[in-house]
């Protein structure tokens, strides 16, 4: 009988982005794989070849707690509140094996109540617990629930998460396997021992597409410049996010040797705040194919969140960085370290004119040569990190087979 294990994924799309790849390998190499996570991510699920559970269906998160900010305290919430529920609906499949991006609390606590090993998929840039509990307790926007409150109370009496707290769903690192979705070289030694044992897997698909034409840039000479700030985003920061875009999209506007496109990862605008960012070589896009655009894009402003930053290095794009919260900043920080970024603000968030644009733009287009180089390796470790898979899938499936 091959191993069986279960995945579990909260329904944050970049989380499932990065899981994609494990759940198909895992695959290909016989493994009965059932995933339990959002209803929108179900087609993927069954081209992977795995089975697909549609747990927030049958178990909604906003019965469990619809206040909660950050939203991930929710997913504490929810790891309590249906903890029972969904181990007897896991227990069906007897998985000898969990595997849990680290929002996914309940995936941790599944495996505690079924008593098997579990994998944590770090879904974010050197997500040390450490560091991001006391980033946590100071956020402003910090709103925690009573619903939270018992659910953390719950999980500690049950014993299913010792110190349990709010923010368990970034504490959750397993004394098993940690797997890390970057290469070696965005983690220093003295990084890594909070992720041990730890595997290095990387963020991309086995496959990254080679540049291809996108109807994304009229292909007449001009300097073709991506502008993304993810999803996430717009759920905490849109005045912010739409101040950064206008100053970005007025320096294009202003030059005719540049062009632009801007997506809005799938954020809703009232149509004059759209109409604002737009002009006659300023596209502005609800949602694009990103892979895709970054084949063909000279240069992508970004939040540096961890999947659009390694897909702009596989593609060989520089990065101009505006980084808002979370791993952003210091993933930014990281990238600039190893000369593939330049930043457009000296603050986090901080106040963007068009001049900063206009100078930072400058400045990445003086350092072309240094700038090749540097992709050219830091895309050879994210080709390295493919290449070394199968590593961490027979580590993997070992700790299935126990």
């Amino acid at each position: 009988m091959p191993p069986r294990v279960a995945v579990f994924c909260m329904p944050e799309p970049g989380h499932f982005q990065l899981l994609r790849p494990l759940i198909a390998g895992l695959v290909r190499r016989g493994v009965d794989v059932r995933v339990y996570t959002d209803g929108p991510y179900g087609e993927q699920v069954r081209e992977a070849g795995a089975t697909f559970e549609d747990i927030f269906r049958k178990y909604p998160l906003d019965a469990a707690d619809h206040t909660s900010i950050p939203i991930p305290c929710r997913y504490v919430s929810y790891a309590g509140h249906y903890a029972n529920e969904i181990a007897d609906d896991a227990k069906e499949f007897r998985p000898s094996l969990i595997i849990c991006e680290t929002f996914s609390l309940i995936g941790r606590v599944v495996s505690e109540i079924l008593d098997v090993p579990w994998v944590n998929v770090s879904p974010g840039h050197n997500l040390n617990p450490a560091k991001y509990v006391s980033h946590l307790e100071a956020n402003p926007l910090l709103e925690v629930s009573a619903e939270c409150h018992r659910a953390v109370a719950l999980l500690e009496s049950e014993e299913w998460v010792a110190n349990a707290t709010p923010f368990s769903f970034v504490t959750s690192l397993s004394p098993f396997l940690n797997v890390y979705c970057e290469p070696p070289s965005f983690l220093d030694e003295s990084e890594r021992m909070p992720f041990e044992p730890l595997a290095f897997f990387g963020s991309l698909p086995d496959d990254p597409p080679r540049a291809r034409p996108s109807p994304a840039f009229v292909n007449d000479g001009r300097t073709r410049v991506y502008v993304s700030f993810g999803r996430i985003i717009w759920r905490y920061y849109k005045t912010e996010a739409l101040a950064a875009l206008r100053s970005i999209s007025a320096f294009l506007a202003s030059s005719s040797n540049h062009e632009g496109l801007i997506s809005l990862g799938s954020a809703s605008l009232e149509q004059k705040e759209r109409e604002s960012l737009e002009s006659d070589n300023v596209r502005v896009e609800t949602s694009v194919d990103q892979r895709a655009v970054l084949g063909v894009a000279d240069v992508f402003v970004t939040h540096n969140g961890i999947n659009s930053t390694h897909e702009a290095i596989v593609n060989r794009v520089p990065m101009l960085s505006y980084p808002f919260f979370w791993d952003q900043p210091s993933l930014a920080s990281k990238c600039r370290q190893m000369g593939l970024a330049l930043p457009l603000s000296g603050v986090v968030r901080g106040p963007l004119s068009v001049v900063d644009v206009a100078k930072a733009m400058r400045e990445l287009q003086s350092t072309a040569v240094l700038r090749s180089e540097n992709l050219d390796r830091a895309r050879n470790d994210e080709l390295d990190v493919i290449r070394g898979r199968s590593r961490v899938f027979q580590r993997i499936i070992e700790l299935a087979a126990r």
